[in-house]
């Protein structure tokens, strides 16, 4: 933190935050009669929570603990109720302030750890209670890139605070990249009411839709990126499409197990998978491996080669005849050469 956020900086522009708006909320007169109390009261509390200060913020805390002396002097004019009240800040205030910040402080912990691994982010919970400044509105926290050694992912969490003053998820923005530099950079801010998860977000950036379960008495809906239209922000669509606007795949799925006589394409395990995201990988009988994909928005079970392009359901049932009487045409020499080795060994040996 040292180094990058000054926490005492950021203090006082919280105080010039705070000043006008109580000058636009209740007029420039009506607040001047409290202000000097405001400012004292907002300043020193702050003070009060911020430990190990970095050189920086020390020059800014030198500047502030100034304007509260001279405050302080304003406001109990008596030299022994001053020190009456400097006492009372010493032995209560500061220690109930600072024991009160700290288990606020353990309880969002606690929240937001249960939060971030319910989304897939665990690796945002080491060193939490480090991270989250009570100063900043708004935080930002990135985590080191993950996947396989093909593509890599970035994840940059956003946590804003309610009006409790705890920290929430907001948002988190989610940037796929290429290792190989072939395919073309993707990303995504996701707001954290949407319920998308890490995994959620890759199958999303790379193209597949998911299902996600509504909550109560809500539907759930089918979400997917379009990357051939731009939303306000220059980055792909999200549409949310309602199961009922054409698209069943349960049905579907039973439809392609039927014509490829693959019956457990019908299975819970494969709907369920394509609900997630996932890719699901068959091999039709003499055929080569094909992926299928959920593709709501097209209304159909998107069916894709070893190569990634589209393959129809009619092409890929003709290329599976196909193959089939290719293997039934090379397998008749064999059956003929057989016979005629076994005919010529018995002939040899007196058999008749």
């Amino acid at each position: 933190m040292a180094g990058e956020f000054n926490r005492a900086a950021q203090l006082w522009k919280n105080w010039e935050d705070k000043q006008q708006m109580l000058k636009d909320v209740f007029g420039g007169d009506a607040v001047a009669a409290d202000l000097g109390r405001q400012k004292y009261d907002f300043l020193t509390q702050g003070m009060h929570l911020i430990n190990r200060p970095s050189a920086d913020e020390k020059m800014v805390l030198e500047l502030i603990t100034k304007a509260t002396v001279k405050l302080e002097k304003e406001l109990y004019p008596n030299p022994l109720l001053r020190l009456l009240h400097q006492v009372k800040e010493i032995v209560f205030d500061k220690p109930m302030q600072v024991a009160r910040q700290q288990k606020m402080l353990a309880a969002n912990v606690i929240a937001l750890d249960n939060t971030l691994n319910r989304y897939g982010f665990g690796a945002a919970n080491n060193d939490l209670a480090r991270k989250l400044d009570y100063q900043q509105q708004s935080i930002g926290i990135d985590l080191a890139g993950t996947g396989d050694t093909s593509r890599n992912l970035q994840i940059s969490l956003t946590l804003e605070k309610d009006p409790s003053g705890r920290f929430q998820l907001d948002s988190f923005s989610a940037v796929l990249k290429d290792a190989s530099g072939l395919a073309p950079e993707r990303s995504y801010r996701f707001p954290a009411a949407m319920r998308v998860t890490a995994k959620d977000a890759v199958n999303l950036l790379e193209g597949r839709a998911v299902f996600k379960q509504g909550e109560g008495r809500e539907s759930g809906n089918w979400l997917q990126l379009d990357f051939d239209r731009e939303d306000q922000r220059g980055g792909p669509v999200l549409k949310s499409i309602n199961p009922h606007q054409g698209f069943d795949l349960k049905k579907e799925l039973a439809t392609l197990a039927g014509e490829l006589s693959r019956g457990e394409l019908a299975g819970n395990d494969v709907l369920k998978a394509l609900e997630a995201g996932k890719q699901v990988a068959i091999k039709p009988v003499l055929g080569e491996v094909v992926f299928l994909e959920a593709d709501p928005a097209k209304t159909q079970v998107l069916i894709k080669d070893m190569g990634g392009a589209p393959i129809s359901l009619d092409q890929l049932k003709e290329n599976k005849a196909q193959q089939k009487q290719e293997l039934e045409n090379s397998l008749m020499p064999v059956r003929t050469l057989t016979f005629e080795k076994q005919k010529e060994t018995e002939q040899s040996l007196g058999i008749n």
